[in-house]
């Protein structure tokens, strides 16, 4: 079974916040190729201005949904604004809110934990945000116990980000420069 997610956020309710018009338009770009493909048995697509509760409702009924079956791949793609804070990279939703930063955002350690109770035997996260350069291996003497202790989480991982954790990433009204 092969299972996608595709989140794409270009409204923003705080004033202090940019929209980012071109967000959705990659999000839908991303949800029509996967469509087309015939590849995808179930692929969850939020692009509709949800707020972080229901977002995080969709995400773990999805989760649910799947639980059980064996997962050949799951695809995470997302497009909106993104936040480095405090080693932490957060997806940030359309009702974020920084005094409610773990309420109203997604922590890629949340995301990544969600995915591995499905055990997928291949990962691939697309993440278009800025700070999205998030390090998973942040100790290079370490590398051999990584790999031994997370074989059994990730057995294939792909991640590819717009940006480094300390960069932004830039879109237009149309689409992110990601694409271009």
């Amino acid at each position: 079974m092969k299972i996608a997610v595709i989140i794409g956020v270009s409204n923003y309710s705080s004033p202090a916040i940019n929209n980012l018009p071109g967000c959705k338009n990659d999000a839908e770009a991303v949800e029509q190729v996967l469509r087309k493909t015939n590849k995808y048995n179930d692929i969850l697509y939020i692009n509709k201005g949800e707020g972080s509760a229901k977002t995080k409702e969709l995400l773990s009924n999805f989760i649910i949904r799947n639980s059980g079956n064996p997962i050949d791949e799951l695809f995470f793609y997302y497009s909106g604004h993104g936040e480095f804070f405090d080693n932490e990279f957060y997806y940030i939703l359309s009702d974020f809110d920084i005094k409610k930063r773990n309420q109203t955002s997604l922590q890629n350690t949340e995301v990544d934990d969600l995915i591995k109770t499905l055990s997928p035997e291949l990962v691939v996260k697309i993440i278009d945000a800025c700070q999205s350069g998030t390090t998973y291996i942040k100790d290079g003497n370490v590398i051999n116990k990584y790999f031994h202790d997370s074989k059994n989480v990730f057995k294939h991982c792909y991640f590819l980000n717009s940006s480094l954790n300390t960069q932004y990433s830039f879109q237009n009204e149309h689409l992110s420069f990601f694409y271009i």
